[in-house]
Order: C-alpha cells, then sequence, then structure tokens
C-alpha cells in the first residue's frame, strides 16, 4: 500500500493515555484537512477532510517474554460518519506475532509512492488491502521482516493470502510482496461486475539517507479473464532542504495492457506526476503544512487539467 497521506516528513507519536501494573493503553490522532483542486476536467475547489482518525492500542505484559496486545482504530469520515476501521487482538514474544481479526493485510506495507492528494495515484497493482476476517504472523529482526496473512473465505466473499518481505542494510532497502485473491469483484467495462481470481506481485528498492531518499517499486497482477497483466511503476525523490521542510517528486505510470483489457475493465493507461513540499513547526513537529502540485492524464481523455491543493495536518 501506499503513503495514503503525506508520512514524508511527519510521524504520529503514540500518547501513554494510562498504565498500571502489567496493562498499558496509548492513543494516537491524525487529523488532515486539505483546500483540493484535483487533477481533471473542470475540477473545483473544494475544502477536503482528507484524514480524522483514532488509534486505540492496548497492551499486557504477560510474562517476562509474552505480550498480549489489541488495536481498535476508528475513522470520521467528510459526511460525519464514524466507522471502525481495524480491530484485532494478539500475541507477540521477541520478533514473533500473531494477530486475528479486522486488519491491513501484510501486504499493505508495500510501496513507495509519497503523494498527497491531488492526482489519482494508485502506489501499486493490489486489488485487495484488507479483511474483517484476517489472521497475520510475522517475525521482525534486525536484517529482515517476514509477514503473512491469510483472509478467510467467509460465505464466499473475497479472499487472499499474502506474504511480505523487506530487509535492509547501509541504507538500501528490499521488499518483495505477493498476494494470490480469489472472488474479487471488479467493475466490469460493460457497466456489469466481473467475478474473478488474480496473482499479484511487487519489488521495490529505497535508498535513504539523512537528509535525502530515492525509491523505485514495481508491481504487476494477472487476473484470470484477462489477457493481458496489469503493471504499474513508481518512481519517488524527497530530500530535506531545511531541517522542517521536506519536499518530495514522484511518477507513476500504469500499463493495462492491450484493448482486450481496456474492453473487459474499462480501464486505460495512465500517467502520474506530483511534487509536494511539508513543513514542520519547529515548535511542534507533529503539526505540519504543505502544498501539492500533480496531474493524472489518461489515455484517450483529453483537457485533463493540472491540480493542487494546500492544507494542515496534527497528528500525535
Amino acid at each position: 500500500m501506499a503513503l495514503s497521506a503525506i508520512t514524508a516528513g511527519t510521524a504520529s507519536a503514540e500518547v501513554t493515555v494510562f498504565e498500571k501494573d502489567n496493562f498499558s493503553y496509548s492513543l494516537s490522532a491524525d487529523l488532515q484537512i486539505q483546500l483540493l483542486q484535483e487533477s481533471g476536467i473542470d475540477e473545483d475547489l473544494d475544502v477536503n477532510f482528507d484524514d480524522g482518525e483514532i488509534k486505540n492500542h492496548f497492551e499486557y505484559k504477560l510474562s517476562d517474554s509474552l505480550v498480549g496486545f489489541g488495536q481498535l482504530d476508528f475513522e470520521v469520515a467528510q459526511d460525519d460518519d464514524v466507522s471502525r476501521e481495524e480491530a484485532y487482538i494478539g500475541l507477540a514474544s521477541g520478533g514473533l506475532s500473531f494477530w486475528v481479526g479486522a486488519s491491513d493485510y501484510v501486504t499493505d506495507a508495500f510501496g513507495v509512492e509519497r503523494s498527497i492528494d491531488v492526482g489519482d495515484v494508485a502506489g501499486d497493482a493490489f486489488l485487495l488491502d484488507n479483511s474483517d476476517d484476517l489472521i497475520g504472523f510475522g517475525y521482525e529482526s534486525d536484517l529482515y521482516t517476514i509477514k503473512l496473512s491469510h483472509d478467510l473465505d467467509v460465505e464466499d466473499d473475497a479472499t487472499s493470502t499474502d506474504v511480505f518481505l523487506e530487509s535492509g542494510f547501509a541504507g538500501i532497502s528490499v521488499a518483495l510482496a505477493l498476494q494470490t485473491a480469489s472472488n474479487i469483484v471488479l467493475d466490469a467495462g460493460n457497466g456489469g461486475a466481473l467475478l474473478t481470481d488474480a496473482d499479484t506481485y511487487g519489488i521495490s528498492v529505497a535508498y535513504d539517507l539523512a537528509d535525502y531518499g530515492v525509491a523505485l517499486a514495481y508491481s504487476s497482477v494477472d487476473i484470470d479473464e484477462a489477457p493481458d497483466a496489469i503493471n504499474n511503476l513508481n518512481i519517488t525523490g524527497s530530500a530535506k532542504v531545511l531541517p522542517t521542510t521536506t519536499v518530495s517528486l514522484g511518477f507513476e505510470t500504469v500499463d493495462v495492457g492491450g484493448d482486450a483489457n481496456e474492453a473487459l475493465l474499462g480501464i486505460n493507461d495512465s500517467d502520474s506526476w506530483y511534487l509536494n513540499a511539508v513543513y514542520q513547526f519547529p515548535n511542534a513537529s507533529n503539526f505540519s503544512t504543505f502544498a501539492e502540485i500533480g496531474q493524472t492524464d489518461v489515455d484517450g481523455v483529453d483537457d485533463i487539467d493540472a491540480g493542487f491543493l494546500a492544507g494542515l495536518r496534527l497528528v500525535f
């Protein structure tokens, strides 16, 4: 999954709300509001309530080597609806972890995209990213991370098995993601729905130093009924031009295959670019302001204008 909202230069810091004996409860939040004119045809300037998230994390120290944990997250949407996002419970010991419940697939961690919201940037080719019926396993060490998740087949809904691996050394990190999914419902080119299976893989390479970084991610999905694979390529770069300011530039190209794919799925090749800057206030680094310009061009569609946004973000 891609960086959905200005992770460049801004990170959430949990606040411990309650701690007693072997129990702790911590809270974090993310609020982001933008003035946004999307890339498109004659788009209007609008106030976009992009993020309104509250994350609750619970831990019990069960023994010197075993921790029980839970996560319960909520999102407040622009239409005032409050929805539960992740809700899972698990066990962790050393670098090993196990969890079950409503959670993101482990492949949701894949991607290098740093766009905010102006263009239609997918970030990767993975078709599914979360489930209410997920079982996950993970192992993390200083050298590598490996995670596995399985979305149970409940009442013939979409199901998926996902693997994510990542390793890094001397500022270079490499990641591999795999997804095998069944019973996926996709929009079809004829206006109906397509029930299908799909296999997706992705590989990324990133080089990060203290003040700058470059990254590349390639992913491809093979849909059973489609004659050609759909390929996604992302290239990003970022630089900390001032102690308080990070600038990011990115490009994405999506190749949907031949004419048969376009007719079956009702999609076209596209190219996107974006340039954004994030300023963190020196006395409160978790409060930031940002701006972005960008554009998504779609084959066969004329007069698509660039978009722009500016906004504020508060996290803790």
